[in-house]
């Protein structure tokens, strides 16, 4: 089952066309939402990526979190704030973050980062 998932992770991401322009949260919402593989896939991959980005910097997460909890947390942000979606996504998944898990003044130390 393991080597079926990571061959359609693969040929999806090979498989999908570039594109040039960011994404929206209009456009993350739409993945999100969708029970097509590929968005599925699209969707985590988008979440876990941005949120590599801003941890640490926009938000500073608890020890053990998971893909999928960063995806329903996104998901839930989008959902319930629509006025949002027409901003860059990595914004949103960073903002949606920070609600959950903010960070002290001093937790930014730890990871080398400045506050």
């Amino acid at each position: 089952m393991k080597k079926l998932i990571m061959a359609a992770i693969v040929c999806t991401a090979f498989a999908s066309p570039a594109r040039a322009e960011f994404f929206t949260g209009n456009t993350l919402f739409r993945i999100c939402s969708s029970s097509e593989y590929g968005d599925i896939f699209d969707c985590l991959g988008y979440t876990t990526g941005a949120s590599d980005a801003a941890q640490w910097r926009h938000f500073c997460p608890s020890e053990g979190i998971t893909r999928g909890q960063i995806r329903d947390i996104v998901f839930a942000y989008l959902r319930d704030n629509p006025e949002v979606r027409n901003q860059t996504a990595d914004l949103i998944v960073a903002a949606a973050l920070k609600r959950v898990w903010p960070c002290q003044q001093n937790n930014n130390q730890r990871r080398g980062g400045s506050a």
